[in-house]
């Protein structure tokens, strides 16, 4: 990416606190359901500080705008998960068509000299945000840094999304049978949720968890309601998890699938997914969305079938907001590895 030249008319704010966030800002991601990537943390926020919590201290929002229109062209995220610190997450409420090479280096630039007032260098250890938006931020992060990126993505994936007008009918491929339940998890299910949670992380180097992490985070989102099982009844084994846990505007995602080994090819997954759009769906929201990774096909195919839209090309036409996101890390010996 060319060294920008300085541009006086693209400014960075950065807010320590969701309620010093601006009304345009709010306003800009409640109407862009790709924004759940950050609005669910941002909006957790501004509920604490409204009950008056303690507040992460290390937490903060870079809005990056163009004094013209004054509306946001980045807002660029230092936030906690409940396991440890979140990667970069970087939105924008362009389309991908439009993040050309002019406009990104001016204002990748700047976000990352503000970055780097907030934050210890250390602290970024990966970025997720749209292909062109992630490449132009690794690039500049590690020539200001000069902490080299690593070669292979962490993760690579379409972003797609399920509505009531495209969820499949629940056919005969996937409605459960006699001896299954689809429901939510309760504690009971712990010691195989967990289980499966930890063999899904195994399976996301380098985000992997301990057994007692795994532990914890099945333990959470069961008590927030936030994890649905498909148990084979004669057996009591729990196949197959579906977890929910970003929630903003008008949009839920699903942001964990897992089916163990020796149940896959049963379509339990599909089973699953469909239910929980299904549900999440009917408690009103309008829309689901997920990630799925380029490399799994398999996977594409069973949201695919669910009703997820714009993963295999119909007819040569694109499906807007179904758009490519990438997520790059960054030298391992050099920074604080966090977990999403």
């Amino acid at each position: 990416m060319p060294v920008p030249v300085p541009n006086p008319s693209i400014v960075c704010e950065t807010f320590r606190k969701a309620s010093e966030i601006p009304t345009r800002v709010w306003d800009a991601m409640r109407k862009d359901p790709r924004s759940n990537i950050i609005l669910p943390t941002a909006d957790k926020s501004l509920l604490n500080e409204r009950k008056s919590l303690s507040l992460s201290n290390d937490e903060c929002w870079i809005v990056c705008s163009t004094t013209s229109s004054r509306q946001p062209d980045f807002v660029l995220t230092v936030t906690n998960g409940a396991i440890d610190t979140y990667p970069i997450f970087l939105w924008t409420p362009r389309a991908a068509k439009e993040l050309t090479n002019a406009f990104l280096a001016p204002r990748i630039q700047k976000l990352v000299w503000e970055l780097r007032k907030q934050v210890k260098d250390s602290r970024v250890f990966s970025v997720f945000a749209l292909d062109a938006v992630t490449n132009a931020f690794a690039e500049c992060w590690s020539i200001e840094t000069g902490i080299d990126v690593v070669r292979e993505p962490y993760y690579h994936a379409n972003y797609s999304y399920c509505d009531r007008a495209s969820l499949a009918a629940e056919g005969r491929d996937n409605k459960a049978d006699a001896d299954t339940i689809l429901r939510r998890a309760t504690l009971s299910d712990l010691d195989q949720t967990s289980e499966l949670c930890r063999s899904f992380a195994a399976e996301s180097e380098p985000f992997v968890l301990s057994t007692e992490d795994a532990r914890h985070e099945a333990e959470l989102y069961t008590t927030q309601q936030q994890l649905w099982v498909y148990e084979h009844k004669p057996t009591g084994a729990i196949t197959c998890i579906v977890a929910v846990t970003r929630k903003s505007t008008g949009v839920a995602a699903i942001t964990k699938v897992y089916t163990h080994p020796s149940w896959r090819g049963r379509k339990c997954a599909a089973k699953l997914v469909r239910r929980v759009t299904d549900e999440v769906l009917d408690s009103g929201f309008s829309r689901v969305c997920l990630y799925v990774a380029h490399s799994n096909e398999p996977a594409s195919r069973v949201y695919h079938r669910v009703g997820y839209k714009g993963l295999f090309a119909e007819d040569g036409l694109e499906t807007p907001l179904v758009e490519s996101w990438l997520e790059l890390g960054f030298d391992r010996k050099r920074v604080e590895l966090g977990h999403w």
